[in-house]
This record gives structure tokens, C-alpha cells and sequence, in this order.
């Protein structure tokens, strides 16, 4: 049997020019350890040709030439859609699987394990002996996990036979290697392979029993390689410093991304580098703003980042979120996933394609601000098939809430991939592909290309015959949701497959750029000048990750890879990297509280490489104040330091003409409480009529809803209480009891108008055990609280919330007139209150205001002025007011505000009070106009329209005047 010829080739050395020139070709097949040094091999061997039979092969494919599979492989989802199949009830039980996808990380790993035990030979019937021995024994669970795993990998191995295919876990062993396809060849060229496998081991034998010549190269010292096992020993920095090329290295320390990437821009502006070494660049953010002129980025791009994935995504979304509500027997989409598809462009444009950009625009923003208006309806859900849409403001934006959830009511009905398939060919009620993708997506990249292959490739699981029934896969109990569950349960297996697919983008741009790659990609190839990002500890070396099943100690007896074996490779094509660069420009970060770290790689060379070849830098994060003054100055955007010390620069000013046509304020409490916390604000949102719109729908019961329902189950208690009354006696408040109120809370919840606004989930069930009882029991202490007050038996006149409708109740009435402020306008006030009692032989005014939340009592001085105290001053010692709050169970009268110790001031003096710190807010907006307030706790709202920040820097630069 030949020996094996072995050549270490030093640092300061091309090592694919050295095998190149050293090895004949003819009849020789080079093996290199990735395709990026087989590119450069070949393209440094084309001008050499003089057609040798030779051949140019990554260890990978190598290895797949070895195998003659007497059935076609399955691969990728295809294995893991077999492997699900191949599961019984007590597997699924023991890992706690119920659908497919709850599968694919287990399948992952069940796929990764026995790979890995192919590669290294081990014997699945494990000794524990050996472990025993070694104080790595086996714990319960993971014998009871393995024997689980191997009576899977029998079940599997069974059920994709019986549908005609193999797996690479069963071919891929020692004694199945078959060298037929190469025996034409001769001489077998590894060219620095680091780690060789047992597998691997096994070939090199099998080559060697056949007389083939081999040869191994390093790119290492001879002293730490380990020929016999062809392995390498443990290494330091100072093991590899033996005739390396490197000239200089500059070290540049940041504290985040931003200033990393800055300084490497400033950087690769003053140097010649034309390779960037990143180890998950298109993983980062800042991927996406280096540009395409200068650098080489988005040569593949990632199928998830496309237009097609973005929108299938969106409507898998929507059809996996609905729900069915079995009471009604309806389907209903949250409306949360409906705002989240308008708020998509690649889904709700494809919808708009055809109209002109300004009608796209005016469209888009209807239907925005139409879903925004349900949500301040308190609306959760819309019905798939439209019903409550006609219950809903009317608005033209309801035309494209029709067309989509009509588009995915009719996704909703796929059954298998045919039927998506077919979906996706339709024309007439189907998905157009070209309109989905974005125009740079058509201009410049493939990704038609690809799309359709890979659905050629996904349609082909049914034709081959791998899935025959879905249902098993999505395991829906619910007979009403088994459609719906099953056609969102194949779109996500379609985004899915999409996942790991890739696609590229070419253009056309003059002179070289900068080309970025990932660190394993370097292996064998040398760069004159070279930049490496993020040689932080945790990414350069890669963070330690907890291995499935085994511990390392456990691995490194059944000669498993291990942490510290991942780490020694790492390590080495790190220093190869710089060893063989003639500069090297290194950026990490240091960022104690982020917990970032510079690499241990860089330790090692701060400690083992001359001083004189090192260069330190420190970006300071100056770089910040570069960028910023660079947009400001070039878009104009910094307003002038004398603009933002001027007060006016923080207030809006006064127009009475434009905005106060009638020489007249009207204020309801809610526009009257803006106004005098915050003018800057009640100007854009009642005079701009501009407001905030919600982010998201409440995913619960908000104290607003919770508010409506109380209010309505109130004043439905008053109709059975109406019932109750005694034409002589009048109500006897003290005897209402929890089966009033229970009556009034199921009938109100009933209604048709909270079936949309309250959550068909688990929510439901704590508000209907928790807080419907706290509102029972609040809503029955506010009857007993009537009786406090003295008004059962009595002659009582009842004005509910729900008796305000019209007449006089709906007019403005003046508080100010023209006369009595600067403004010269006319002050006009409208309250709603909950609650009025009229107590005609008392000559009494109640009002009250049920709360779930905050309050103030302003609200209740303006209900007293509006409803009586404005025509009648003189009752005003015979009205009064209260807040009850349900939740609590708790009073508070509005001359309770008002009393101190013994003494209370009169109503006439809280009036006064009231009357004449509202004229100081409204003098005040007559000489300052809408401005910000003093105190800091009222500038909250609007914060970055008003312009906090400014205002505060401007505070503490001229004065003390904030307050807190």
C-alpha cells in the first residue's frame, strides 16, 4: 500500500499556486475544502491547460462520488416531511410533538446526530463502559432520548423504503465506499484539509488500498501536524510565527456597529483594500446601506429578503391567525393582521398595482386611516366573509378590506400543493408573481428564476409521493379550522421552503469594488490587504452552543467534534488569514455594558506578534458627530442654534380668523383638559385635527372597553330597574342585589356590537371569571351608594348616558363671552355625563360619572356648568357631583376635592377657582399663543412633534423654569 506524500507549505507562500506548480494534473483530482479555493484554483489552472485529464473537486462532492444509491435521496424538507410521517403516537407524545412543525427542530437534529456519526464511525450500540470509566456516564433522559432515536432512524429507514427512497444517513458509511467513478484516476491532491474525519480517514485507506498516490498539503508547520492520525495538535499563535507574510496590522477599537462601520469606511477610503472579511455580514444591518458602487454586496441575496416571501408571509399570516367562534359558528381575522398587511407594501400595493401612484397613495392611506378608526372603535376582528363590514362606517377604504380578506377567503379553501399550485396559475382569481416582485427585483436580479424552480422543486413532494394526506401533518381537532389550518399549514411549509433558497442580484457598475466574504471562504486563499469585521469574542471564535443530546466530554469519547475542536479550527483559519495577508486591518468592539468583548484571538497576537507590526486605534465614537453634521449640512435639516433659543420657535401662533370662523372655542372636556395641559398639543389635535395612530390592537380588554361595557351595563340595569319600580314608593336602592346586575351584564354582553370588540380567547375566560365579578360587585356598590345618599323612596327623575341624543343637551353653552377674555372670543362648553338624578322635593341636582380608570375634577365642575350652573348660577349649592369608580368599589364627590380638615370651600368659591385659572390658560393663548407648558410631566405627548428634546436642552442652557 503506497504512503501518503505530504508538503507543508509556510504562510508567506500562494498555496494553491504551490500545489499547482508541484503536482502534475494529468489524472489527478485536486480536493479542496470549500468551492471558494476551488474557484481560485481553477482559475489560476485555466491558462496551465493543455486538456490534462484532471478534475477540481470540494471534499464535499468528493464524497457524494463515493456512493452508488439504488434509490433517489431525499433531501432538505423532504427528509423532515418523511421524517414526521414516520413518527408514531408514543414518539410524538415523548417529545412533545402535535403538528409537522413542531417537528423540524428535532428532525433537525435527529439528521445532524447520525451524520455525525457517520463521519466519525461510531458504532451506534455505545459502550458505557467507556463512559463509565471516564466519569461521563449516561444520565436517564438521554438514554431514554437515544433508544427514542434509534428505534426512530428503524421506523424512518422503513417507511421511506416503502415509498422508494434512501437517505444519505443510511448510504454514507465506511463500508459502502465505492471509488468506481475515479478509478481513471491516479493521484489524489488534498489541499489543506485542517480536520480530516474517520470517514474521511476511510477513503484515504480505500484510495490507498486501490494504489492510488496521495498527497497532503498544509498550510501549517510541520512540528504540530500528527501524520499518523492526521490530526493537529493544540497551537498558540507563537507555534505558527515561521515565515509569515505579514507586514503590518492595524487593530481599530469601536463601541457599537455604527462606529465599526464607519471607521471602516474611512478606512478602505485611504487604503487599498479590496477584500472585507465579515463572518454573517448580510445577517446586519448595515448591510443594507453600503453601496452597490463600491462594494460587492447582494451578489446572493437570501430568498426571505425578497417581495414574494414578504408576501406570502403576510398572508399565511392572516390566514393562520383567524379563529373560529362557535357560538355564531363564524370565522373572524384579528384586525391586528389586517393593520400588519397594510402596513406591508409588498401586499397591500399588489392589490393597488394598476392605479396611477397618486390614486395608489390616496388608496393606501383610506385604508389606513379607516382600520384606525375600528381601532378606536374598540373592533377586534372582521368576518372573512365581510358581514360586519356593513355594520362598520361607511368609507370607501371598505372596497379593499373586501378585496382582501375575499383574496384570502379564497387561499383558505387549498387543500394540497396542487391546488396552490393552481392558485398561483390562475389569472383570474389567482396570485400574479411578476406583480408581487419589486422593480429591482426584475431589473436586476434571477429571482423569477429561482422562484419557479424552487416551485417546480415543492411541487414535486406530492408527484413523487412523499405527502399523500396533509391532515396528519397539521393534526386539527377542530372539524371547522381543519381547512383553514391545512391551507395556511402548506403556506407556511411553502414560506419555509423558501427560507434557505438564494437569489442574485448583478450590476452593472465601473472599476473594481470591494469584495465581502465570510471567514471559512478564505481557507487557502491570501489577500494583499484585508479588513476582518467583528473579531469580537463570541463571533471570532463563534460562541459556545450547547450540543443536542450529548455533553463535550461524552462527545469527545465517541471522537464527536467538540467546542474546543471548532474553536482550534477557527482559530486557525483566523491566523492563516492574517499570516498570509500583507495587511491586515482588524475591527472589534469592547462594550462593557453590552457584555462585548474583544476577540481571544486578538489577545494572542497583542501577546506573540512584534510590536513594531502593530497599530492600535480607538474610534472614540467621533465619528458620530462626522455623520450627523454631514447629513444636516447637506439636507438642512439642523435648525440654527439662535432659532431653537428663541421662544417662538416652540409655539404655534394664534389665527383667529382661519381657525375660529365663528369668533367662537367650543370645548368638550376632553379638547378643554388639552388645552390647558398643553396648548402646543390641543392645537394639532383639534385645531390640525392630527392624531397619533395605535401600533397595535389592544390584545386585550383596555380600560376603554372595559369603560363602554360597564357604561352599558349600567344603564341596562336602570331598564330592569324601571321594570321594578314601585309607582308609589319609588326605588328601593339598598335591596338591588348581584342577579340585577348579572341580567344586565349578560344581556349587554350579548349584543351584536361587543361580538367584534371583545376577544374570542383566553382572554374572554379571565374576563369572564375576574373581572366580570369585580364589575358585578362594583356596579351593585354603586347602588348601594345611591341609597347612601338617602334616594330610595323618593320621587326620583332619571337621565341615563343613553337619554342624551338631542335637543338642548347637544347645543354648546357659553361659559366666557367675547367680553371677558383677551381672546375676544366667545367660550363654549359640552359635557356628557354617565349619570343625572333630579330629586324634585329635595330641589336636588345629581351627577355622576362612572370610572374604570383616571380621572379629574375639572370634569366634574364642567359638567355642573353645563348642564345647570351657566343658566342657573344660583342652584349651585343644590347641584352636586361624583365619580364612582367600578373597579374599586370607591367614591369621590366633587366638595370633597375641596375640604380640609373640618372646612370645605362653598361651591361658589370652587366655581370662581375653576373660572379664573381657565381665563389665565386663555389669556395666556391670546399673548404666547399654542405654547409648550412649564411643567415637564405635561410634555410627554407628542414628544417629537413638540419638540421635548429642543425645549429641555433650551431650559437648562437659559433657566431653572421647568418644573417637575
Amino acid at each position: 500500500m503506497p504512503d501518503i506524500h505530504f508538503s507543508f507549505c509556510p504562510f508567506n507562500e500562494d498555496l494553491i499556486a504551490k500545489v499547482l506548480d508541484e503536482q502534475p494534473h494529468e489524472k489527478s483530482v485536486f480536493i479542496f475544502p470549500n468551492e471558494s479555493s476551488k474557484r481560485v484554483a481553477l482559475k489560476k489552472f485555466q491558462p496551465q491547460w493543455e486538456f490534462d485529464f484532471t478534475l477540481f473537486i470540494t471534499m464535499a462532492e468528493f464524497k457524494e462520488n463515493l456512493f452508488l444509491p439504488g434509490k433517489p435521496l431525499l433531501k432538505e424538507e423532504k427528509r423532515t416531511l418523511a421524517f414526521y410521517a414516520s413518527l408514531k403516537d408514543e414518539d410524538k407524545d415523548f417529545f412533545k410533538i402535535t403538528n409537522y412543525f413542531q417537528s423540524i427542530e428535532l428532525a433537525g437534529n435527529f439528521f445532524s446526530l447520525w451524520e455525525e456519526f457517520n463521519e466519525e464511525n461510531v458504532d451506534e450500540n455505545l459502550e458505557r463502559s467507556i463512559f463509565i470509566n471516564n466519569d461521563a456516564d449516561f444520565l436517564g433522559w438521554q438514554l431514554e432520548t437515544y433508544e427514542y432515536l434509534l428505534k426512530i432512524k428503524k421506523q424512518y429507514q422503513g417507511h421511506i423504503h416503502r415509498i422508494g427512497f434512501d437517505d444519505s444517513i443510511f448510504i454514507h458509511k465506511k463500508e459502502k465506499i465505492n471509488i468506481f467513478s475515479l478509478d481513471d484516476f491516479n493521484r489524489f491532491i488534498f489541499v489543506n484539509q485542517f480536520y480530516y474525519t474517520n470517514f474521511e480517514k476511510s477513503i484515504i485507506e480505500t484510495l490507498q488500498q486501490h494504489n492510488k498516490t496521495i498527497v497532503i498539503y498544509y498550510q501549517l508547520p510541520q512540528q504540530i501536524v500528527d501524520k499518523d492520525n492526521l490530526t493537529i495538535r493544540p497551537f498558540t499563535l507563537k507555534n505558527l510565527l515561521q515565515n509569515y507574510r505579514t507586514h503590518q496590522i492595524i487593530i481599530t477599537e469601536s463601541k457599537n456597529d455604527f462606529s465599526m462601520i464607519m471607521a471602516l469606511l474611512q478606512q478602505t477610503a485611504e487604503s487599498n483594500i479590496k477584500n472585507i472579511i465579515d463572518i454573517s455580514f448580510q445577517k446586519n444591518p448595515y448591510s443594507r446601506f453600503l453601496s452597490v458602487a463600491e462594494f460587492n454586496i447582494g451578489y446572493t441575496t437570501s430568498f426571505s429578503s425578497s417581495s414574494i416571501y414578504r408576501f406570502f408571509t403576510v398572508l399565511y399570516q392572516l390566514l393562520d391567525s383567524m379563529l373560529w367562534e362557535p357560538e355564531r359558528k363564524k370565522v373572524l381575522v384579528p384586525l391586528q393582521n389586517i393593520l400588519n398587511s397594510l402596513l406591508t407594501e409588498d401586499f397591500i400595493f399588489y392589490f393597488l398595482k394598476d392605479q396611477s401612484p397618486q390614486t395608489r397613495k390616496q388608496t393606501h392611506e383610506q385604508a389606513l386611516k379607516y382600520v384606525y378608526s375600528l381601532i378606536d372603535y374598540e373592533i377586534k376582528y372582521l368576518d372573512l366573509d365581510d358581514r360586519n363590514l356593513s355594520h362598520l362606517p361607511k368609507s370607501p377604504a371598505v372596497n379593499i378590506l373586501q378585496t382582501i380578506t375575499g383574496f384570502v377567503h379564497k387561499f383558505a379553501h387549498i387543500n394540497n400543493i396542487k391546488d396552490l399550485i393552481a392558485r398561483l396559475d390562475s389569472e383570474s382569481d389567482g396570485v400574479n408573481i411578476k406583480k408581487i416582485i419589486s422593480d429591482r427585483e426584475f431589473r436586476y436580479s434571477n429571482i423569477l428564476d429561482v422562484f419557479f424552480s424552487l416551485l417546480a422543486d415543492f411541487m414535486s413532494i406530492e408527484e413523487v409521493g412523499i405527502v399523500q394526506d396533509w391532515d396528519q401533518y397539521f393534526n386539527i381537532s377542530n372539524p371547522y379550522l381543519k381547512k383553514l389550518k391545512t391551507a395556511s399549514g402548506i403556506l407556511r411549509l411553502f414560506i419555509d421552503y423558501m427560507k434557505p433558497k438564494h437569489f442574485h442580484f448583478q450590476y452593472e457598475t465601473e472599476g473594481s469594488r470591494c469584495e465581502i466574504t465570510s471567514l471559512q471562504d478564505t481557507r487557502n486563499i491570501s489577500f494583499n490587504n484585508v479588513a476582518v469585521l467583528n473579531v469580537t469574542e463570541g463571533k471570532i471564535p463563534t460562541g459556545r452552543i450547547i450540543p443536542f443530546l450529548f455533553t463535550d466530554k461524552q462527545r469527545k469519547l465517541m471522537n464527536l467534534k467538540t467546542y474546543d475542536d471548532i474553536k482550534l479550527r477557527e482559530k486557525y483559519y483566523f491566523f492563516r488569514l492574517v499570516l498570509s495577508a500583507g495587511k491586515v486591518y482588524l475591527f472589534t468592539q469592547k462594550n462593557t455594558e453590552k457584555n462585548i468583548e474583544i476577540s481571544s484571538f486578538i489577545e494572542e497576537l497583542l501577546l506573540y506578534f512584534p510590536r513594531q507590526v502593530l497599530l492600535l486605534n480607538d474610534t472614540k465614537d467621533l465619528l458620530y458627530g462626522n455623520i450627523y453634521r454631514y447629513i444636516m449640512d447637506c439636507k438642512d435639516y439642523r435648525p440654527k442654534k439662535k432659532i431653537t433659543q428663541n421662544p417662538a420657535f416652540y409655539r404655534f401662533a394664534l389665527d383667529k380668523k382661519t381657525e375660529f370662523a365663528d369668533d367662537c372655542i367650543k370645548l368638550t372636556y376632553s379638547s378643554y383638559k388639552d388645552l390647558v395641559n398643553n396648548p402646543f398639543v390641543y392645537y394639532i389635535k383639534h385645531i390640525a385635527e392630527l392624531n397619533e395612530c395605535p401600533k397595535l390592537v389592544e390584545n386585550d380588554f383596555s380600560p376603554r372597553l372595559i369603560g363602554n361595557i360597564v357604561h352599558d351595563i349600567i344603564n341596562e340595569a336602570w331598564s330592569f330597574l324601571q321594570q321594578q319600580k314601585s309607582p308609589l314608593l319609588g326605588y328601593d336602592f339598598s335591596q338591588i342585589n348581584k342577579d340585577y346586575i348579572i341580567r344586565a351584564i349578560h344581556k349587554t354582553i350579548g349584543r351584536p356590537k361587543y361580538y367584534y370588540t371583545i376577544l374570542h380567547d383566553h382572554t374572554f375566560i379571565y374576563f369572564d371569571t375576574i373581572i366580570v365579578q369585580n364589575i358585578t360587585d362594583g356596579i351593585t356598590g354603586f347602588f348601594r351608594f345611591l341609597d347612601d345618599l338617602h334616594l330610595s323612596f323618593k320621587e326620583l327623575e332619571i337621565l341615563p348616558e343613553t337619554e342624551y341624543s338631542s335637543g338642548d343637551e347637544k347645543i354648546y353653552k357659553t361659559l366666557f363671552s367675547q367680553t371677558e377674555n383677551d381672546l375676544n372670543l366667545k367660550v363654549q362648553i359640552r359635557g356628557r355625563a354617565d349619570l343625572r338624578i333630579h330629586v324634585p322635593g329635595d330641589n336636588k341636582h345629581l351627577i355622576f360619572d362612572y370610572k374604570t380608570g383616571n380621572y379629574e375634577k375639572e370634569q366634574l365642575i364642567l359638567y355642573e356648568l353645563f348642564y345647570y350652573l351657566i343658566d342657573h348660577p344660583e342652584k349651585a349649592e343644590y347641584v352636586d357631583s361624583y365619580f364612582y369608580q367600578i373597579l374599586k368599589k370607591q367614591s369621590q364627590g366633587l366638595r370633597d376635592y375641596y375640604k380640609t380638615g373640618q372646612k370645605s370651600k362653598t361651591k361658589s368659591e370652587i366655581l370662581q377657582s375653576f373660572k379664573y385659572g381657565f381665563l389665565h390658560i386663555l389669556n395666556g393663548l391670546s399673548q404666547s399663543g399654542y405654547c409648550l407648558p412649564e411643567q415637564k410631566s405635561k410634555l410627554n405627548d407628542f414628544a417629537e412633534i413638540t419638540r421635548k428634546d429642543l425645549f429641555l436642552a433650551k431650559a437648562g442652557l437659559n433657566s431653572n423654569t421647568i418644573k417637575v
